[in-house]
């Protein structure tokens, strides 16, 4: 009985294959090699990317926690909301993460600025900045007549922040 095109036989082996095709087996592995090496050099790059996004996060939680701080301050009826190292514990907090965060700080009108040490990035892009919004324009949280409003932030799109677009998380593109 002969092997029909319908039959179920199971498929040729690569190695079988390739002696049908005359290719030597050694040229298969190869080329497979070669492959896996050519995509293993994307990765550093990849990992690299992961990493300082995972680090930006680390900012992106005390930037919000900072958030939830002016808040309090502004139920309180504190109308100035600068927060820096003396002022604020934030910034206290972050230097005990292993040096990812220099400083999480904010101006009076409430825009917070997280500066990032990181030898991965330029000095010159190392800042993220979160700024107050209320009804969808920005807001100076130090106007007393803003308090009883509802704040929504932003980050990530300003002149300030100078992490690389692509470096941004997801909630600051």
């Amino acid at each position: 009985m002969s092997s029909s095109p319908m039959s179920t036989d199971k498929p040729p082996s690569v190695e079988e294959n390739a002696k049908s095709k005359g290719t030597p087996l050694v040229v298969w592995l190869l080329v497979a090699i070669c492959v896996l090496a050519i995509g293993a050099s994307f990765l550093p790059g990849l990992s690299t990317k992961y990493g300082l996004r995972a680090k930006l996060s680390v900012g992106v939680s005390l930037g919000s926690e900072l958030q939830r701080l002016i808040q309090e301050a502004r139920e309180r009826g504190v109308t100035d909301m600068t927060c820096n190292a003396e002022r604020c514990n934030v910034s206290a907090r972050a230097t005990e993460l292993r040096g990812i965060v220099t400083a999480v700080t904010s101006d009076r009108t409430g825009v917070i600025t997280v500066e990032y040490r990181d030898a991965a990035l330029p000095v010159n892009q190392r800042h993220l900045v979160f700024w107050p919004m209320i009804e969808g324009k920005d807001a100076d949280l130090s106007n007393p007549a803003h308090r009883s409003k509802p704040v929504t932030w932003q980050c990530g799109r300003r002149p300030e922040t100078t992490i690389p677009e692509d470096l941004l998380p997801v909630s600051c593109k």
